[in-house]
């Protein structure tokens, strides 16, 4: 019963993942600020420099926007090269946990456990998996090194570990926290391993950074660290209490069990020991971050999958009793992760609606300011200015010099209508009130209310366009003459 669930565990996700994969717009706000930074990288602009209201980068390393840029150079500036980027991240993911957990239990049944567990974290993870974001290929990289780290094949195996653990940390710096968890055990247990795999993640990682920082004039530096190191002082008790206990308890249960068992080794026990530690940190940390939200917990629900089924696997050979009771464990995490996946598939409306409204955009004649999904003015063949998330980043976490210069510029801008449209997701943030005051016409972009929503994470879609005189007129004569 446990590997029939599994079973439609991945089912729900490959089903999900490939019913959307070719939507043309945005699943998750974020996903259109990714693409406008790939459309940077492939027009050869580089991607720290610093903040205007033109343009400021998001805060992660840059290796999932050059591989975007490489592939769109061939394939066209398409979210879905960049959503096949993280489907085929998530699928090695599976097989590197498949092949991790069949090394240390010899069995493919727990191992296809681990598959069907992590499967199962989709939803409450984000449904994040397969969406135009980093934590895919991150996650990936992450376990990649993890398990030449178990292989112990010899110097250039662990030189390779580094490698890819540096990797991983230019995709995502959070990875950065594996790193002296992993010295630290090698320098405990198996000291000579530790200045190989030490000097892979320095080539990579550290010299990468280096070269970028320096040519960035020290803003790499700053987007990567400076701004990052601002989090919210509180001991997120919602971690432990809501994302750990009341979401994984039986997959938590079950790598509890791992630790007990008399199966696994000393020497394994200690690395998996290490490994959750170094993953819990990176989530718990991670959503620490303002705007921290549960795609952070993905590296720690992982190591979880991976030392649960290893559980499963030892208790089955340990005693009918205990094989039973993981068995339970796990239908029961399983069964309680059903869900449904039409809410987060968009349906052809919403294709519709957004090819509509990169009409409307494409027809006024001056430039459209879309700050919570710049990419549309892209699409509408049209100048891209910075992304809500990235400004608020800076107007929360920057030096107030910086974000001073900006508030006024964007300001400045505003009152001397430099751009003929300001389009935004609602009318009661303060930002609206801004725009209102200095555009005198406002219009509503969809009458559906139904229509062109995002299906991850937050929840929103451009709802009002505040324009000059000259903009509504087109507007409305393009309105008059539509069919």
């Amino acid at each position: 019963m446990c590997s029939v669930l599994s079973l439609l565990s991945l089912g729900l996700f490959l089903f999900t993942a490939v019913a959307r994969l070719g939507y043309p717009y945005e699943l998750e706000w974020l996903e259109g600020g990714v693409l406008v930074e790939v459309a940077r990288a492939t027009a050869g602009e580089p991607l720290y420099v610093e903040p205007s209201v033109d343009y400021i980068p998001f805060i992660y390393t840059p290796l999932y926007i050059w591989i975007g840029a490489a592939l769109c150079k061939l394939f066209g500036l398409k979210f879905v090269v960049l959503r096949v980027i993280s489907l085929a991240s998530t699928l090695l993911c599976f097989a590197l946990l498949f092949i991790l957990v069949l090394r240390e239990t010899r069995s493919a049944v727990a191992s296809f456990l681990a598959v069907g567990l992590f499967c199962a974290t989709y939803e409450i993870s984000g449904v994040w998996f397969d969406i135009a974001r980093v934590d895919s290929l991150f996650v990936a990289l992450l376990l990649a090194s993890l398990l030449l780290l178990k292989v112990s094949g010899g110097s250039r195996v662990d030189l390779a570990a580094g490698a890819l653990l540096g990797l991983s940390f230019l995709t995502k710096q959070a990875a950065l926290a594996m790193f002296p968890a992993f010295a630290a055990y090698l320098m405990f247990f198996h000291r000579s391993r530790a200045v190989p795999f030490s000097l892979g993640f320095a080539i990579t990682a550290l010299a990468v950074s280096a070269v970028m920082n320096l040519k960035s004039g020290g803003w790499y530096s700053y987007y990567v660290f400076e701004l990052p190191s601002g989090f919210e002082r509180s001991l997120n008790l919602d971690f432990f209490t809501v994302d750990l206990i009341g979401s994984v308890p039986f997959t938590m249960a079950c790598a509890a069990l791992y630790f007990f068992l008399r199966g696994p080794s000393a020497e394994s026990k200690r690395f998996f020991a290490f490994a959750l530690f170094a993953a819990g940190f990176i989530s718990w940390f991670s959503k620490l971050h303002v705007g921290g939200y549960a795609n952070d917990l993905i590296p720690l629900y992982l190591m979880l999958c991976a030392v649960a089924a290893m559980g499963v696997g030892h208790a089955a050979r340990s005693s009918a009793i205990l094989k039973l009771i993981s068995a339970v464990m796990v239908l029961l995490q399983l069964a309680a992760s059903i869900y449904d996946p039409r809410p987060y598939i968009p349906t052809a409306a919403d294709a519709r609606a957004g090819d509509r409204l990169a009409g409307l955009i494409s027809g006024i004649s001056g430039e459209v300011f879309i700050p919570s999904h710049p990419y549309l003015s892209l699409f509408a063949g049209k100048k891209s200015y910075a992304h809500t998330v990235a400004l608020s980043d800076l107007l929360i976490l920057g030096d107030s010099e910086t974000t001073e210069r900006i508030v006024r510029d964007l300001l400045a801008d505003l009152a001397t209508h430099r751009f003929s449209a300001v389009v935004w997701d609602g009318e009661r943030s303060k930002f609206a009130r801004v725009a209102r005051a200095f555009y005198g016409n406002r219009l509503r972009i969809f009458s559906d209310d139904d229509v062109f929503w995002t299906r991850v994470g937050m929840r929103t879609r451009p709802q009002f366009i505040y324009c000059t005189d000259e903009a509504f007129e087109e507007i409305r004569r393009a309105a008059s003459a539509r069919p």
